[in-house]
């Protein structure tokens, strides 16, 4: 299993669902406890709901994932994008941010 690529991502649960995934399968004794404790949150369960879909991504946790995942700059810029896609509920605000995600993408295949 290889760690996944963000940029192959348009959903930012389903990203953080395969990051823990990929986490289980490097270290085996990986769990949302670990995780959680990693990123300062008290409550593993809270984390677990971010990740699952059934709770948003606030602006805390997005810079918590981020420290965590050490992404580079143009990975976070993504990630930022990506929460927005994922929750927004307008097309013309859905069509924007995709475009945005598009242009990273072309971005980081011209490194």
């Amino acid at each position: 299993m290889r760690q996944p690529d963000i940029f192959e991502f348009l959903n930012v649960h389903h990203f953080l669902q395969q990051m823990y995934a990929y986490r289980k399968f490097a270290e085996k004794n990986f769990s949302y406890q670990m995780w959680a404790e990693e990123m300062g949150i008290k409550d593993r369960s809270y984390l677990r709901q971010v990740v699952m879909g059934k709770r948003g991504v606030n602006a805390e946790m997005i810079e918590r994932f981020l420290l965590n995942m050490k992404l580079n700059e143009l990975e976070q810029q993504y990630f930022h994008i990506l929460n927005e896609y994922s929750t927004t509920t307008t097309n013309e605000l859905r069509d924007e941010l995709g475009k945005k995600l598009i242009g990273l993408i072309k971005q980081k295949e011209t490194l």
